[in-house]
């Protein structure tokens, strides 16, 4: 018991650390460089303070790799980005991205991030590539994966989720606009 609680403490500071420095340099970023507003953002706030008896589910739309800190410390309360980051946002990004070495899983998943498989079946590039039984295991994307479960399990009451659904950034075969 001991040990647990040492080990939650440690975690719970490298996730202030880790969640509190990205927040903090991409506040800056946009706060200093980017011209942008929001609208109804009482009725995000609203949602964020009163999901203690339900979770709160948001949805984003890819612009670039680094929307999700971006936007999260655009809206995020600053007691959650900064000493209080149990109530912060779970996301999700593609393994091959955020998780490749061991330095950038402990980075992403301090930062509240699980791992993902996409599927990448309709990328022939990649996968003429990878070797033939680790094609099966990449195909193994999408909603029915142990991953995404293991993501849709923190929509508990009082936790926020929040994804980008369309699994890649740039989607300009789907002619929708910006």
């Amino acid at each position: 018991p001991k040990a647990d609680n040492l080990i939650t403490f440690f975690s719970q500071f490298a996730s202030m650390l880790v969640v509190s420095f990205t927040s903090l340099c991409s506040y800056t970023f946009v706060k200093g460089f980017c011209d942008f507003n929001m609208y109804n953002y009482d009725k995000f706030e609203n949602a964020f303070y009163d999901n203690n008896h339900r979770p709160l589910l948001t949805v984003g739309n890819h612009q670039s790799t680094v929307d999700d800190p971006v936007i999260i410390s655009l809206i995020a309360p600053l007691r959650e980005l900064s000493y209080d980051t149990r109530r912060l946002r779970w996301g999700v990004c593609a393994e091959e991205i955020c998780f490749k070495n061991a330095f950038l899983s402990l980075y992403f998943g301090a930062g509240k991030i699980l791992p993902i498989k996409r599927n990448l079946r309709h990328h022939s590039a990649v996968l003429s590539t990878i070797s033939t039984s680790d094609t099966d295991t990449k195909r193994q994307g999408g909603i029915n994966q142990s991953r995404f479960h293991a993501f849709t399990n923190k929509l508990r009451p009082g936790n926020w989720v929040h994804i980008f659904p369309e699994g890649r950034v740039c989607q300009k075969s789907l002619n929708a606009p910006n």
